[in-house]
């Protein structure tokens, strides 16, 4: 599990627990629902460092991610809306600051947590607001619904548009095989870049990211896929092919080691990002980013 990744968890798993706390009585069964959740979670994690049972592996604990997920969200939803239900209580403010944290992204999100705690001195500092803080509150909630929301969704829209443009190149390469080479032929295809963290990552590295398409639209196989890895689960036995498989790839550091290692192997073709090519001579088929190129078998 990559270590951003825990620790984004970790920050889920937090804040919906303050949030379920803030409840008291009244959440005690989604706190009972949530704590099992978690324990689900961590027991995924000791798991495969204990057990190598195909079987056990394949409960998927780590999916319960998704429900902390879920559950926290529910608490945070709800716990917002109950600050937010009169604009002249002692809460309202700090509601108005709940909304504009989670718009922030990232992990802005624990700034929640402080004001979950510190919600006992706000109410008693006064039952209502003053007017001043009531505008303050106010001037949150249009930054959030005017500026961070709309910026939220150009963002998530502009990142998805890279993601269907990678689909269709990678269908027009599926196509083309498909129409183009051998039933046989076998191809090599770029390994699946990390990209999750990059808040902007480049079209080029997105566009690899959709390989999966190709084998599906060009029924041809690929050599070696990161996610056939998790092929170990049902046959054991194929993990030190893929591991030998992946091991050599990562090896391979440009383009003519990456034929002549396909020579070795009998594989036909390799599918690599234009832009990293010295040059296209052996360019076959191309789209805006991917280049599929001809391998040369060597002569016995």
């Amino acid at each position: 599990i990559a270590i951003e990744n825990v620790l984004q968890m970790a920050a889920v798993m937090a804040l919906g627990a303050v949030a379920l706390w803030w409840f008291g009585p009244a959440g005690r069964d989604l706190r009972a629902v949530y704590l099992g959740a978690i324990l689900l979670y961590l027991l995924g994690v000791v798991v495969p460092a204990v057990s190598t049972s195909p079987m056990i592996l394949n409960l998927q604990l780590l999916r319960s991610g998704a429900m902390i997920h879920l559950l926290a969200s529910l608490a945070i939803a709800a716990l917002a809306t109950t600050w937010l239900r009169r604009e002249s209580a002692a809460l309202f403010l700090p509601g108005c600051a709940v909304v504009l944290a989670l718009y922030l992204g990232g992990v802005a999100f624990l700034i929640v947590i402080p004001l979950i705690l510190a919600s006992a001195r706000f109410e008693a500092a006064g039952e209502f607001a003053p007017a001043y803080r009531r505008k303050l509150g106010y001037a949150m909630l249009a930054a959030s619904a005017f500026a961070l929301f709309p910026a939220s969704v150009w963002e998530t829209y502009t990142f998805n548009r890279l993601y269907s443009d990678a689909a269709t190149q990678w269908a027009a390469v599926g196509h083309w095989a498909r129409a183009a080479t051998p039933p046989t032929a076998i191809f090599i295809v770029p390994p699946r870049p990390r990209i999750d963290a990059q808040p902007a990552p480049p079209a080029s590295e997105v566009a690899l990211s959709r390989a999966g398409i190709f084998e599906f639209v060009s029924h041809r196989r690929v050599w070696v896929d990161y996610k056939r890895g998790a092929a170990a689960m049902w046959t054991p036995s194929y993990y030190r092919v893929w591991h030998e498989r992946m091991t050599e790839m990562a090896d391979l550091n440009d383009h003519a080691a990456r034929l002549a290692y396909a020579s070795r192997k009998g594989i036909d073709y390799v599918v690599e990002l234009c832009e990293t090519l010295p040059s296209q001579d052996d360019v076959l088929f191309r789209t805006e980013h991917l280049c599929v190129s001809a391998v040369k078998r060597l002569r016995g």
